[in-house]
């Protein structure tokens, strides 16, 4: 049997039109996607270091390299879109080495994924994971880590939320797709994960383009104090911009979570776009300042560099159901699969736009548990549609 068969199980889910057979053929006259002058290579900041010590009620983020990110909160450690190969299919080796060596990974408690693209799920890292590792997974990409081993395999729908070893995990929604060939596409869902532990939630964005998805995970998750938002492979702009913010729209995005720090990932390791090396960083630190946003909480890491939050004075309230739906606003913009389980449909039927009616409620779903739980730089302008009633960055 093959891994998936082809479905268009969740393509009423995307929010954006992928760019079509015209487009391909404009790109490729364009000279590709990727980018040619990688010169700059050298000026990407690696500053690999050891993991902080972290006091009662603080926690951190690192930055492992691309999307790869590990936080450690609540005394747990979690392991997001983990890539130590060298190489993916589709792309130039890496830039830079991996911000943490392999044997100096503390014990992982939970490994997130936030889609089935090569850069985000890597097959050779995560098969060099123990295979009694919990791993949470978008619905429809849970069959390949049960054939590899894995014991511990929790898929999870938009707005389902699974307790694993004391950690909250909600998957959330993004503007995105899925398929890492054109007889999967679409065959499994894509988003992001926000973490709660007792003292603090982060929100990892994974990929997505910009659009209403943020302010309903700050309506319906509120109090984010991080979030990590993707920056790069965001040229060129008329191609990337169904699939990837650029650094403007992550920082508005950001806004619209709520979050009052933000940590940019998704650049300096792959060649995934044609804008210039450093441009993800520099187009960011603009935009942030631009907002009128604090510098101190923009964490623009180097690669292997980690940052503390600080303890909160009193932990969070959270509840201990083990596997349940994040309630919705009595309005909600969205997608879902209708009352009787089925994907796509009247109530959940994607419009090629936003906002959409409100889904129909899920069916109850069985509890499970897991182990108990700058230099001057100054870019074009590019237009930004911030969701209703949001914040946005001044003009």
């Amino acid at each position: 049997m093959g891994e998936r068969r082809p479905s268009p199980r969740f393509r009423d889910r995307r929010t954006h039109d992928l760019p079509g057979l015209t487009d391909l053929v404009k790109l490729a006259l364009q000279g590709g996607w990727a980018l040619r002058d990688l010169s700059a290579a050298g000026r990407i900041p690696v500053r690999r270091s050891p993991l902080p010590r972290l006091a009662p009620g603080e926690s951190s983020a690192t930055w492992i390299g691309h999307a790869t990110t590990l936080i450690r909160t609540g005394g747990r450690t979690v392991l997001i879109d983990p890539l130590w190969s060298r190489k993916i299919f589709g792309a130039r080796p890496r830039l830079t080495p991996p911000g943490l060596d392999w044997h100096l990974l503390p014990a992982v408690d939970v490994v997130l994924i936030t889609h089935d693209h090569s850069d985000h799920l890597d097959r050779p890292t995560l098969l060099r994971l123990s295979r009694d590792t919990p791993v949470c997974v978008p619905a429809g990409v849970g069959s390949w880590f049960r054939r590899n081993g894995f014991t511990e395999v929790f898929e999870l729908d938009w707005w389902e939320r699974v307790t694993v070893r004391g950690l909250d995990l909600t998957f959330v929604p993004s503007h995105h797709w899925s398929g890492r060939n054109p007889f999967t596409l679409y065959a499994s869902l894509w988003g992001g994960w926000v973490i709660g532990s007792p003292y603090h939630r982060v929100y990892h964005a994974g990929d997505t383009a910009y659009g209403p998805w943020f302010r309903e995970i700050r309506d319906r998750l509120p109090g984010i104090d991080l979030a990590v938002m993707p920056t790069g492979s965001f040229g060129p702009r008329w191609f990337q911009n169904s699939a990837h913010v650029d650094p403007q729209q992550a920082v508005q995005a950001c806004l619209d979570v709520g979050a009052p720090r933000m940590l940019p990932v998704h650049w300096g390791t792959l060649v995934l776009g044609n804008e210039p090396l450093l441009a993800p960083l520099h187009e960011t630190v603009w935009a942030w300042r631009r907002a009128g946003r604090p510098f101190s909480a923009l964490w623009a890491l180097g690669i292997g560099e980690s940052r503390v939050l600080p303890a909160r004075s009193a932990p969070q309230t959270r509840d201990h159901a083990t596997f349940r739906r994040v309630p919705a606003r009595p309005t909600v913009i969205g997608y879902g699969r209708a009352a009787s389980g089925a994907t796509g449909g009247a109530a959940g039927g994607a419009l090629g736009g936003w906002p959409c009616p409100s889904p129909a409620p899920l069916p109850r779903r069985r509890a499970v548990t897991a182990g108990g739980a700058v230099a001057a730089y100054h870019p074009r302008v590019r237009s930004c549609k911030p969701a209703a009633g949001s914040d946005s960055i001044r003009s």
